[in-house]
């Protein structure tokens, strides 16, 4: 008899415990659509209760349920697409917004009696479990982008444009723009201009910032390599948040304008330990092409990058972002890129395939999105919100540039997504 027990208690071990997960999986699900309507009604008062289950000091819980209700002002009425449990304590949403069709992600975490303790709530852009079946025709492709033009992004003023193996499959112009900012996706172009410098056998991206430009005092920037300034993980910051800024900001026009303000410049973690965006970065990426180049890098952008790739209407002047230009220039950029003619063969997979974190690579943004890999840069500032996604697979370009406050465009960029991308 005793050789029967230890099996027959294991089962019922085996079977209790599979009873408690689940049993947790059911009640973190019901909570999370709970937080929905709670979101979609702006529910205060059951807010309130939560947040006195969490025990929260008053002037904290204060602050909690002011974020809740702007959360639920700034975002609008969300729908629930998935919930995806992602421990005992805690489970994930992906809802998309009734206004834009945005996607949002929202972490609701608990105690260990699944009460609700806090929560997050962040943009989320397109992704593989969002997929839908069906590939579309380019006809139903161009009539739903027109259809979300005309009844979710209103006002919208930019240009799109889709190419697919350089053959025009969308192309819509709103409003009078003709060249257009650029914020952060030109940091794409001081990407290349790093390796066009390696490629020339100037520079590797292991090497020191000090080894090439040995006049930096700062003793915490000297050591920073190249590849850590290329992925944002230095621990630099950023000269927007610089005290001084807004006073010089007007005579910042070049790299070398800014470096008063990028050697006082702190460094925040271990280089090449964490993830952390960084425009002091690219600025110095700036500096050191000019230096090895012997040209200011506007003019080394126009010979090296612009010229060869046929972009006649693109003006940047520094590495950190900012510059104007235009949708059929970016095409011509990401064809040129595709071609390797910017690049070597093998710096060209490099800029399209590395990532540092899977999200990030050399000065580039990257998306795996079920059998397609999507690289480019986005790029946001006052009046500009700016796309740029090279499908590598599918042979797709897509370009959105906009004289329009972010996220706008962003938006778009994830029902382009959307759509070209299915099962």
């Amino acid at each position: 008899m005793k050789k029967n027990i230890f099996p027959a208690l294991g089962l019922f071990l085996s079977l209790s415990c599979f009873a408690q997960t689940t049993d947790k999986i059911s009640q973190l699900q019901t909570l999370a659509q709970a937080y929905i309507t709670a979101h979609n009604n702006t529910d205060t008062l059951l807010y309130n209760q939560w947040l006195d289950q969490a025990n929260w000091e008053q002037a904290l819980k204060l602050r909690k349920l002011q974020g809740f209700k702007n959360g639920a002002r700034g975002v609008g009425a969300l729908e629930t697409v998935k919930i995806n449990p992602i421990s005992d304590s805690s489970v994930q949403i992906l809802a998309k917004d009734r206004q834009f069709d945005g996607w949002w992600k929202i972490m609701v975490y608990t105690n260990t009696n699944t009460q609700f303790k806090d929560r997050t709530l962040q943009p989320h852009r397109f992704s593989t479990e969002l997929m839908q079946q069906g590939l579309l025709s380019t006809e139903t492709i161009q009539k739903q982008i027109d259809n979300y033009l005309a009844t979710k992004l209103q006002p919208f003023s930019g240009e799109i444009l889709i190419t697919k193996n350089n053959v025009p499959v969308y192309k819509k112009k709103i409003g009078q723009t003709n060249l257009y900012g650029l914020a952060s996706l030109s940091k794409l172009f001081a990407a290349v201009a790093i390796l066009q410098l390696r490629d020339e056998g100037k520079l590797a991206l292991d090497d020191s910032l000090a080894k090439h430009l040995p006049f930096i005092k700062n003793a915490a920037i000297r050591s920073i390599t190249i590849r850590q300034l290329l992925t944002h993980s230095s621990g630099l910051g950023d000269f927007f948040q610089h005290p001084e800024y807004e006073q010089l900001k007007a005579s910042l026009k070049t790299d070398a304008d800014f470096l008063p303000l990028l050697e006082s410049d702190q460094v925040r973690f271990a280089p090449g330990s964490k993830w952390q965006y960084s425009n002091n970065g690219f600025a110095w990426l700036g500096v050191l092409v000019s230096t090895l180049s012997h040209q200011n890098y506007e003019d080394y952008l126009v010979q090296h990058i612009f010229r060869p790739a046929g972009m006649n209407e693109t003006s940047v002047q520094n590495g950190s972002g900012g510059g104007k230009s235009t949708v059929q220039d970016l095409n011509n950029f990401s064809q040129a890129l595709r071609n390797s003619t910017l690049l070597n063969k093998s710096s060209t997979k490099e800029l399209l395939t590395y990532t540092f974190n899977e999200e990030y690579g050399l000065g580039s943004e990257h998306a795996q999105i079920g059998t397609e890999h999507i690289i480019g840069h986005s790029g946001g500032y006052i009046k500009v919100c700016t796309e740029l996604n090279i499908y590598t697979i599918s042979g797709y370009n897509v370009i959105i540039l906009s004289d329009v406050d972010p996220p706008f465009a962003h938006f778009l960029s994830n029902k382009i997504k959307e759509l070209l991308i299915r099962n």
